[in-house]
């Protein structure tokens, strides 16, 4: 399996632009979790596999089991949800370099796995080409695909009502029928406690089986409101839904699920990569604003994640003292039903909350340039 999993692995490699070679090069070692080596990849002017022995002095050491490692190179989990389960974990030489590297090897398997590529001047063209806030006074609602086309053109937010995820198996199958589908042992992540960028704290993540934690929510037992967030739908399902008909396949990897409690959801963020949401089971509301807003915002640059970017503002509890210009900020909120599919165009910040038991599943383009700027040149 080794071999395939390297075959595999070179080919999606191979395609790492000379700009990303100067920023990520090094020695990268794997190792399974019984610390038996597997293969080194040493990326300089090129992209070089060492496959007899292993490097003494690799700069970074990655262990993860060969059925993970399958799954990573086929796309069926990406490598945000294989850091965050304990799959995949990165190896320092001291506590202090333990963040810093583990942002840095998910930065360079995002170069590698997905390939949209995020810097400087796609935040300021989305701030400059996206629609500003008084443009956008409420989210469009729409009940058509080809009004989400014109909107998904102009980089502005839209609902559309009664979409075609109601045709899905995995809308009309009650959470039973679901869970009968995938395997008893199945594990998820949850997420216990978002990150606090201004403290520079990472997000904390327990793992359960996806048939306890929703045998949790049905009883009310949902462990300290944990979050079932960015989890990929497991490959059981995979004949249970249907891609968005608004862009090509190869826009996107496998989408991801979202379950969780009445009060759970998200702080304020945004994607740089334009996203699809369907929500398939209870209501969450969804709170708004324009890329023009960033400047109010207060950005943070945290984590590993290039197509993710926090704002260090409470949306629900904000300190205008530490924040005084998100009293400028203007935004909206969106309410979602069973049926509905929300746009959310790339670098558009928003803020979720889950009004009841809620489950949904989006998909991120992150193998292409967001929409809004397909005809504009750096």
């Amino acid at each position: 399996m080794l071999s395939e999993i390297i075959e595999k692995f070179s080919k999606l490699s191979a395609n790492i632009k000379n700009h990303e070679r100067d920023r990520y090069s090094g020695t990268y070692q794997w190792r399974n979790k019984s610390k038996s080596w597997l293969f080194d990849i040493e990326l300089e002017d090129e992209c070089s596999w060492q496959l007899s022995l292993p490097s003494l002095t690799p700069d970074y050491q990655l262990y993860i089991d060969e059925s993970d490692l399958d799954a990573l190179v086929n796309k069926k989990i990406d490598p945000l949800g294989a850091i965050n389960s304990g799959k995949l974990e990165v190896g320092f030489n001291n506590l202090s370099e333990k963040d810093e590297n583990k942002s840095h090897v998910q930065r360079f398997l995002n170069v590698i796995f997905n390939k949209g590529t995020i810097d400087e001047d796609i935040k300021t063209l989305l701030e400059k080409f996206s629609p500003k806030a008084d443009d956008v006074p409420s989210c469009p609602i729409t009940y058509s695909n080809e009004e989400v086309e014109r909107f998904i053109k102009t980089g502005s937010p839209c609902l559309l009502k009664k979409s075609a995820c109601t045709q899905w198996g995995l809308y009309q199958m009650d959470e039973q029928e679901i869970l009968n589908k995938i395997n008893k042992d199945h594990e998820v992540n949850l997420l216990m406690g978002e990150h606090k960028p201004d403290e520079g704290e990472s997000a904390e993540y327990r793992t359960s089986t996806l048939r306890q934690y929703v045998t949790s929510l049905l009883n009310g037992k949902a462990v300290n409101l944990s979050y079932m967030a960015a989890n990929s739908v497991p490959e059981a399902l995979y004949d249970h839904f249907e891609y968005p008909p608004y862009f090509d396949r190869s826009a996107f990897n496998i989408p991801r699920w979202w379950i969780g409690p009445q009060n759970t959801g998200l702080g304020l963020h945004r994607d740089l990569v334009d996203n699809f949401l369907y929500q398939l089971k209870g209501t969450k509301t969804v709170y708004i604003f324009s890329p023009s807003e960033s400047e109010y915002l207060y950005p943070v640059v945290f984590g590993g994640n290039p197509f993710y970017e926090p704002s260090s503002v409470n949306l629900f509890s904000p300190d205008l003292k530490r924040h005084p210009n998100f009293s400028k900020a203007k935004g909206i909120h969106v309410e979602l039903s069973p049926g509905d599919m929300l746009y959310l165009p790339a670098g558009w910040w928003h803020c979720i909350k889950n009004v009841d038991i809620s489950w949904s599943v989006n998909f991120f383009a992150v193998n292409q340039r967001p929409a809004v700027l397909s005809n504009i040149k750096n």
